[in-house]
């Protein structure tokens, strides 16, 4: 069994069919296979190594291998965003702030995830220039820069037993209009995080919200 999307997948025969072989099957089993689909990741990261972005075709055997789907994703819905800023991080990684072009809350775009269940969760994140351009990015809460900046404060106050007040509010983990991503570019030609990279503040972009993909079966 594994996870693609919203949908749990019976894998017991296919392996001796899928035409990369049953190694990158037989490795992934009880996890989300999303990110290899999409051509986000090389299972082995080899040098000049191409990553996989599979067909229509490869989504019709999908639906055949299809046993099960998991609670909640089916009221999944596509937000468009906009770039809001962007903090550099080194030369090829930047966090970027995405933020709702309708201004509005966007259900578990959260400053900080404080349920223990959002462990793996991550977004997909696509051009709405070229839908098929996805990556999947984890969330990582202390990426923040707020939220960063309050973690390291509270880690000196410990050190140095010093009492300044703790914004707490930052980890109520109340929905929010934005959300950031940290992104590294890795310089391909039509990736998204090159894409991402490129744009410009301001620009829109689009973004599939994914509430639960890395469920473990």
């Amino acid at each position: 069994m594994v996870i693609f999307d919203n949908l749990v997948l019976d894998l017991n025969g296919y392996e001796r069919l899928h035409p990369g072989g049953k190694f990158n099957l037989l490795h992934n089993l009880g996890k989300d296979i999303s990110k290899f689909f999409y051509g986000g990741y090389n299972l082995v990261n080899e040098p000049g190594k191409k990553t996989q972005t599979h067909s229509m075709a490869a989504l019709d055997i999908v639906q055949t291998l299809t046993v099960g789907t998991i609670e909640g994703q089916a009221q999944v819905q596509d937000e468009k965003f906009k770039i809001f800023a962007k903090q550099q991080v080194n030369r090829s990684t930047a966090t970027f702030t995405f933020a709702s072009v309708a201004g509005k809350r966007i259900d578990n775009f959260k400053s900080w995830y404080n349920n223990p269940q959002m462990l793996g969760r991550h977004f997909v994140v696509y051009s709405a220039q070229s839908p098929r351009v996805k990556r999947q990015y984890t969330i990582c809460s202390s990426m923040g820069k707020q939220v960063k900046k309050a973690l390291l404060t509270l880690a000196n106050n410990v050190i140095d037993s010093s009492d300044i007040p703790f914004d707490y509010k930052l980890m109520l983990g109340q929905d929010q209009s934005s959300i950031d991503l940290t992104m590294k570019s890795y310089g391909v030609e039509g990736g998204l995080a090159t894409r991402v990279h490129s744009t410009s503040l301001g620009k829109d972009v689009s973004m599939a919200k994914i509430s639960n993909e890395n469920a473990v079966v």
